[in-house]
């Protein structure tokens, strides 16, 4: 994302996620901050990570689901089926996927980052590919 182009976004579209209120980039500043709380977000690869609170709990989650990918990679669908139902509601998710999925035709490509193990777009058929991207797996 180009600078200029980011700082537009922050100008016109990005608020902060604790108070709502606008955001601001100091020049050559690695992160964003909010005029009103001064809560402070990071730029990363020339996206701004927008999340609430201490950031570690972001890498405190990712720690947890690459143990949990490499303890059951070799695992059965049906073993996987249920810890991802002990963490996630699959028909809520299977919902919105086809809401989604479903807006788009046979032609169409749609890339899901952060897709997990991608339990919500099973089953669906006759619309859009998807193609998944997760860092845990």
């Amino acid at each position: 994302m180009s600078n200029a182009l980011l700082q537009r976004a922050i100008r016109n579209i990005l608020a902060c996620p604790a108070c709502k209120q606008d955001l601001f980039k100091e020049k050559g500043a690695n992160y964003i901050e909010c005029i009103s709380c001064s809560q402070r977000y990071p730029i990363v690869g020339g996206i701004p990570l927008l999340i609430c609170g201490d950031n570690i709990s972001q890498d405190d989650e990712k720690e947890y689901r690459n143990r949990l990918a490499a303890k059951n990679i070799d695992r059965d669908e049906s073993h996987l089926l249920q810890i991802i139902e002990n963490h996630h509601s699959i028909p809520a998710m299977q919902h919105y996927a086809k809401s989604f999925y479903n807006k788009f035709d046979q032609e169409t490509w749609v890339c899901d980052i952060g897709i997990g193990w991608g339990w919500h777009w099973r089953g669906l058929q006759n619309a859009c590919k998807v193609v998944g991207i997760d860092l845990s797996l």
